[in-house]
């Protein structure tokens, strides 16, 4: 059934009745703040990760939590929230997957609708950078002073995110921005249950850098008179 009143794609459409309902385990147990929430959350962490200097490492799943995070940053800088900051998108299937939500925008709900009729998002997120082969991937850690890495996966036990946070977990100026749910026994969980050490390709790496969960970003129900998206996006 997913979520309601999260950005870009439009809110499932509810049905009456049904004969049977399976229910995934995930979320099922529990509410999620407001995104509201989560998205000032979400500016607070890279305020601090951009006064420490270092870099911001953010494992995210290809599909729907990229496009969000990337709608994020644009709208944190056009409201001129954040400085706007040297973003890579390392992920080789994220870069596909944000090209065919650009090309579909038929589909986005109302509120990023206004949004970007305001302007092009592409226009908030000039310092974006795609890093689609593996030599663009490795130039990453050759970058000097503040930035964002996006990169998979999501759970943080394969892909690109893991060699970014081998050479960068064990430097206190580093931040790493986890959003959504930790499984159990993935090397993201392990970080996120304050592991001093964890180990990555047979190393052992010390986790000296600081660790921001974002839990929140999904709400199943939102409460009467509480905020809605748009005033997350029209916010000064």
């Amino acid at each position: 059934m997913g979520p309601r009143g999260i950005p870009i794609l439009r809110d499932f459409e509810p049905f009456q009745h049904a004969d049977l309902v399976f229910l995934e385990s995930m979320y099922g147990d529990r509410d999620h703040r407001l995104f509201v929430d989560s998205a000032e959350e979400f500016v607070c962490a890279v305020k601090e990760a951009v006064a420490s200097g270092g870099k911001i490492l953010v494992p995210t799943f290809a599909i729907g939590r990229t496009q969000l995070l990337e709608g994020l940053l644009g709208w944190m800088f056009r409201r001129k929230r954040v400085v706007p900051l040297p973003i890579f998108l390392d992920s080789p299937m994220a870069i596909e997957a944000t090209r065919i939500y650009t090309e579909h925008r038929e589909l986005f709900d109302d509120d990023m609708q206004r949004f970007i009729s305001e302007h092009p998002l592409r226009d908030d997120l000039v310092t974006l950078k795609v890093t689609a082969t593996a030599n663009e991937s490795i130039k990453i850690n050759e970058h000097k002073g503040p930035c964002l890495i996006l990169a998979g996966s999501g759970m943080c036990n394969a892909g690109r995110i893991v060699h970014h946070l081998k050479h960068n977990l064990w430097r206190k100026e580093t931040h790493i921005l986890f959003v959504g749910y930790q499984g159990q026994n993935s090397l993201r969980r392990r970080i996120v249950d304050g592991q001093p050490i964890v180990s990555i390709h047979g190393e052992r790496i010390v986790v000296r850098g600081q660790v921001h969960t974002l839990g929140g970003v999904q709400r199943a129900r939102r409460p009467k008179g509480s905020p809605r998206l748009a005033q997350c996006y029209s916010a000064k």
